[in-house]
């Protein structure tokens, strides 16, 4: 039997990994992601109390840089220093990573919806979807509840799967908890909120910066499942936003793939948001292109599963080969 402690350490964390996203989309089957609410209800607190209306802009983005830095760097340094005392550190950090990652019901969700619009249910589709998404969906029709729900299933699966992945991977589990953190301190302070326009900028920048490089590997790796003949098209045609501090770069990859529009005019607490329609072209998003975008997902997460087993294998391998 393999000593787990004298495998390489990349390894042992695509080990670790592997072995904890299983566990969490097993446990999602059965019950709600509830690991954050806490937290939330921390934010959603301390927001009230600090950011005042009356307060001027630059007042506002200043009270929302402190807000981000007296709440994660003292949970963040006592997780660092509890560290030390744990014995067993591969417990210590699949915890951690169970944590930090979020609910994997995103895709059954999405189907709820498409089976909710097919029975011609908009009102139950509406529901489901307000659930997991900030902007209103009480006037959405058949077309903008489609689209918001391809949007919701591709950033929720990024952000609170793919990226917590990465920050464990490339750094370790206490930058994945961090980043968690970080997002759901834009979840509360989402800068699409009108009272959080200034506010929350602070952690949406920061957001934005850790997503970077991250979204652009993902991107490389959503390319490889369009080989073909449309691929030089999909890249002339997101090239444009490749340098962006946003997710404009995937959604509209994952537009051109599903060959439907994306993004547009949204309500949030009442406000209309305008923003530009993403492939603008093409058809508007149907029921199945819900379908259609979680099997493309699920497609592009086969082959991040045989990558990172590939590696794991090769860095195994590596030290006998070498020795």
């Amino acid at each position: 039997m393999i000593d787990f402690s004298i495998l390489p350490a990349i390894t042992q964390n695509i080990i670790i990994l592997i072995s904890v996203v299983a566990i969490k989309i097993v446990i999602s089957q059965f019950s709600t992601d509830n690991s954050m609410r806490y937290f939330r209800f921390y934010c959603q607190r301390l927001s009230d109390k600090v950011n005042k209306p009356s307060n001027s802009h630059y007042q506002q983005k200043i009270s929302g840089l402190v807000a981000l830095f007296i709440t994660l760097t003292p949970i963040i340094v006592i997780v660092w220093l509890f560290e030390e005392f744990i014995a067993i550190k591969w417990l210590w950090q699949s915890l951690l990573l169970y944590i930090s990652l979020g609910s994997f019901h995103f895709s059954s969700l999405g189907n709820s919806i498409q089976l909710a619009l097919k029975s011609d249910h908009k009102n139950k589709a509406r529901e489901l979807l307000q659930q997991e998404c900030l902007r209103d969906t009480s006037m959405l029709s058949t077309f903008g509840l489609s689209k918001a729900t391809i949007e919701m299933q591709l950033l929720k699966h990024l952000q609170l799967h793919i990226i917590v992945g990465c920050c464990f991977l490339f750094v370790g589990p206490i930058m994945a908890l961090s980043y968690r953190l970080l997002l759901e301190m834009h979840y509360s302070w989402n800068t699409k909120i009108k009272r959080f326009q200034y506010f929350g900028l602070a952690s949406n920048f920061l957001l934005q910066l850790v997503l970077w490089l991250p979204l652009r590997l993902y991107y490389c790796l959503y390319l490889l499942t369009t080989l073909g003949q449309r691929t030089p098209l999909f890249l002339r045609s997101t090239w444009q936003y490749f340098f962006q501090l946003n997710t404009n770069i995937i959604i509209m990859l994952h537009a051109l793939k599903l060959n439907t529009q994306l993004a547009g005019v949204a309500m949030y607490s009442q406000q209309k948001l305008r923003r530009s329609n993403i492939n603008s072209s093409a058809n508007q998003a149907d029921i199945s292109d819900i379908v259609n975008a979680s099997k493309q997902l699920f497609v592009i997460d086969i082959l991040i599963v045989i990558l990172l087993l590939a590696i794991a294998i090769f860095g195994y391998l590596l030290p006998l080969i070498t020795s």
